[in-house]
This record gives structure tokens, sequence and C-alpha cells, in this order.
């Protein structure tokens, strides 16, 4: 998503924390989800990708929901790592290849 400002998003996104579960979670919940949202996970900070990112991990570690902001201008939100990794590097490249 692309968002205006940096700061507002991101103290937005940290008081949405609260209650983002409720709000969208159904749309981004795996199949095979192991957590129960009636428990209310909390979000940890985790590195994926040389990015800091917010996540909600299952007891096995496994990523259920996450949100980064991949720049001052994109927020993305996200249930699986690997598709996480390649929208970075995606995002990395293009970038590199604008400024070629």
């Amino acid at each position: 998503m692309k968002i205006n400002s940096f700061e507002t998003a991101f103290a937005g996104m940290l008081e949405w924390e609260k209650d983002i579960l409720d709000d969208i979670f159904p749309i981004f919940r795996k199949e095979v989800s192991k957590i129960d949202i009636s428990t209310n996970p909390k979000f940890e900070d985790i590195v994926i990708s040389n990015k800091d990112v917010r996540a909600i991990l299952n007891d096995e570690g496994g990523l259920e929901f996450a949100y980064s902001f991949a720049d001052k201008d994109t927020l993305i939100m996200i249930n699986n790592e690997t598709t996480l990794q390649e929208i970075f590097r995606r995002l990395r490249t293009s970038k590199l290849e604008r400024s070629s």
C-alpha cells in the first residue's frame, strides 16, 4: 500500500495492532493457521531481509501475520515470510534498475 506519511502510518499501525486481528485477519488467515486470535497474540519485532518487521508468530516460530514498511512510501501486510522476502527483493531490484 502506498502511504502519504511514514510517521503517521507507523504510529497508526502501532495503535491498530490491538485490533488489527479482529479487523482484517480473516483476509490474511491461512487455511492451516496455528494461532488462536481469541488469545490476543502480540506482535514481535523481527528482521526479514534486513528490514524491520512487526509480526505475529505461531508457537513454532512461523509467521502468521506481519507488516513492514518497505520504504517511506510503502506499507506491506502479509502472512508469508517467503513472499515478503520476494517482495523486498523485487523492490530492491527495481530501484537498482531505475537508478542505472
